[in-house]
C-alpha cells in the first residue's frame, strides 16, 4: 500500500487543473468546508478508537475478536480518508483554492509559492497525522490486553513512530515532485534542458543508494546487541553467502513483527528485525526469515525493482503521449493539464497489475530461498535435530526447510494480530484477498505453496526458473515499448514531454 499512497500523493501534488469549488464557495468558505470534512473524518476515527479501548478493557476474553474488527476498520479508514480528500479537492475546491491564493510575486508576475503544491494534499496529510494520535488509546489497550512484557509507547512516542515511517517511505518522492514543479515554474528553461532531464533518473539512483544510510537515525534503528541471536544470524548469512554492513534492531514496543533488507550495495546494506519478531520466533524460524531477506539480495530483487520503475515510468509516459498525439490533442490547452493525471493514473493501474505480479513472484522466490537456508539438502528429509548440518545457498530444498519457512510466516501473522487464514476457495473472497495483498500475495497462498514444495521439492527450482523468466520478459517488453515509442514519436515527442 505505501507505493500506491505515494503515487496518489504525487499525483495530487503535480496536478494543476483543479476545478473551482461547487456552490460558488469563496476561498475562505472552501477552507472552512475542507476543515469541517477533515474534522468529521478524525472524529469518526476517535469514536472508533475510544469504543475499541473500552471494549477491550471490559471484555479481555474477546480481545482477538475486537482486534480483528479494529483491523478491518483501519483498512476501511484508508478509503474513507481518500474519499474525504476527494470531496475536499473537488466539492470544496481546496486544490483550486491553494493554486489561486497561495501566490508570491516573481519578476513582476504572481506565481504559486515555492513548494505550495504540498498544501494541496493537506486534507489527507492532516487527517493522517491526527489519526496517529487518535488511534493511540485503542492500540495501547490491545497491546496491554495481549499480555505484552514491554510498556507501550507514550502518546508522543507512538505519533513519532508513525511519523518517522512516513518521512522515510512516503514523503521523499512527494517532496521531489513538489521540487520539480517549483523548478519548472520559476526556471522553465532549465527544467526542459537536456542536462536536467538526464539528472532526474540519476538523482533517483543516488537517492536509492544513499537512503539506507539515513534509515538508522530516521527510524531510530539500533545495532543488534551482541549475543547468541546475532551470532546465529551472522552464521546463517555466512552460510548463504550474503554480506550485510550491519544487523539492526527496530524498537517498536511490540507494535510490529517484521523484517526487511535495505541497500543496493554491501557497504550500505542492512538487515532489520523488529523487537517483536526477535522475541516471537524460534531460532530456526529466525534463520528462515533471514534467509528470505537474503533471497532478495541473492536474486538481485532490489536493483531490478529500481530498473523496472525507471523503464516502466518511461514506457507509460511515452505510451500516454503517443495516445494523446494519435487523437490529435497535443496542441490542446487542456491536454497539457490532463497529460500528468492520465500518465499517473495509467502508471498506478500498471503498477498494481504488473509490479504486483512481479513482486508476488519475487516474494515466493525469497520464500524458497528462506526454505533453502534452513534445509539439509536431503529431498527425503524426515526432520532436523540440533546436530543436523545445514548447507548453503545452492542447497536443494528439503521438506523440513519448506515447513520451517511456512511455520515462520504463520507465526508472523499471529504476532501481528492476525489469525492464520485458510486459502479461500470461492472466487470473490479469493479475489478480495489478492487485492488486499496485491504486493506480497495472501499469506495463506504463500504458506500453501511452501507445503506443496515440502511434498515436491522440485517445485522450488521450477519457481526460480519462472521468476528469472518473468524478469527477463518484463525488461525485454519494456525496452521494446520504449524503442517503438521513440520510433513512432520521434524528436517532437521528447520535446513535448
Amino acid at each position: 500500500m505505501p507505493i500506491l499512497v505515494t503515487l496518489l500523493l504525487f499525483a495530487v501534488v503535480v496536478y494543476a487543473g483543479w476545478p473551482p469549488p461547487a456552490f460558488d464557495l469563496t476561498p475562505r468558505q472552501s477552507a472552512v468546508f475542507t476543515a469541517c470534512l477533515v474534522l468529521a473524518s478524525v472524529s469518526a476515527a476517535a469514536l472508533v478508537s475510544g469504543s475499541v479501548a473500552r471494549a477491550v478493557n471490559r471484555h479481555l476474553d474477546r480481545r482477538a475478536v475486537i482486534a480483528r474488527r479494529y483491523l478491518r476498520w483501519r483498512q476501511a479508514a484508508f478509503f474513507l480518508n481518500v474519499g474525504i480528500t476527494v470531496l475536499c479537492l473537488f466539492a470544496a475546491g481546496w486544490g483550486w483554492t491553494v493554486r489561486t491564493q497561495v501566490l508570491v510575486e516573481w519578476r513582476g508576475i504572481h506565481r504559486l509559492a515555492p513548494f505550495a503544491e504540498l498544501l494541496v494534499p493537506a486534507p489527507y496529510l492532516v487527517t493522517l497525522v491526527l489519526n496517529w494520535a487518535v488511534y493511540w488509546p485503542a492500540e495501547r489497550a490491545l497491546h496491554l490486553a495481549g499480555g505484552a512484557d514491554r510498556p507501550f509507547w507514550s502518546l508522543f512516542g507512538y505519533w513519532l513512530y508513525h511519523a518517522r515511517q512516513f518521512a522515510v517511505i512516503v514523503f521523499p518522492p512527494v517532496a521531489l515532485g513538489a521540487a520539480h514543479q517549483t523548478v519548472s515554474r520559476y526556471f522553465p528553461q532549465a527544467a526542459h534542458s537536456w542536462w536536467y532531464q538526464g539528472l532526474m533518473p540519476l538523482a533517483a539512483v543516488a537517492v536509492a543508494l544513499v537512503l539506507p544510510l539515513a534509515l538508522r537515525p530516521l527510524l531510530g534503528l539500533k545495532r543488534m546487541p551482541a549475543g547468541p541471536v546475532r551470532d546465529r544470524l551472522q552464521a546463517t548469512a555466512g552460510r548463504v553467502r550474503v554480506r550485510y554492513a550491519e544487523y539492526l534492531l527496530w524498537p517498536t514496543r511490540g507494535a510490529m513483527a517484521n523484517a526487511l533488507v535495505v541497500g543496493l550495495v554491501p557497504w550500505a546494506r542492512y538487515v532489520v528485525f523488529t523487537d517483536r519478531l526477535l522475541d516471537g520466533l524460534d531460532a530456526d524460524e529466525l534463520d528462515a526469515v533471514l534467509g528470505h531477506e537474503a533471497g532478495h539480495v541473492r536474486h538481485w530483487h532490489l536493483p531490478y525493482y529500481l530498473l523496472f520503475f525507471l523503464l516502466s515510468s518511461t514506457a507509460v509516459t511515452m505510451t500516454v503521449v503517443l495516445g494523446v498525439k494519435a487523437v490529435g490533442w497535443e496542441h490542446s490547452a487542456w491536454a497539457n493539464d490532463l497529460l500528468t493525471p492520465l500518465t499517473l493514473a495509467g502508471l498506478g493501474l500498471y503498477l498494481f497489475a504488473v509490479f504486483g505480479w512481479l513482486s508476488r513472484v519475487s516474494e515466493r522466490q525469497a520464500d524458497v530461498f528462506g526454505s533453502r537456508a534452513v534445509s539439509c539438502g536431503d529431498p527425503a528429509c524426515g526432520g532436523h535435530t540440533a546436530d543436523t548440518p545445514l548447507a548453503g545457498r545452492r542447497t536443494a530444498v528439503c521438506p523440513t526447510g519448506a515447513r520451517t519457512m511456512a511455520r515462520a510466516l504463520e507465526r508472523v501473522m499471529l504476532l501481528n494480530g492476525r489469525e492464520p487464514e485458510q486459502a479461500a476457495r470461492r472466487f470473490w473472497p479469493r479475489l478480495l484477498g489478492w487485492v488486499r495483498a496485491w504486493q506480497h500475495g495472501p499469506m495463506s497462498a504463500r504458506v500453501e505453496f511452501l507445503h506443496r514444495v515440502a511434498e515436491r521439492p522440485a517445485l522450488a527450482a521450477a519457481h526460480d526458473r519462472k521468476a528469472f523468466g518473468v524478469r527477463v520478459f518484463l525488461v525485454v517488453a519494456l525496452a521494446a515499448v520504449i524503442a517503438a515509442a521513440v520510433y513512432a514519436g520521434g524528436r517532437q515527442m521528447w520535446e513535448w514531454i
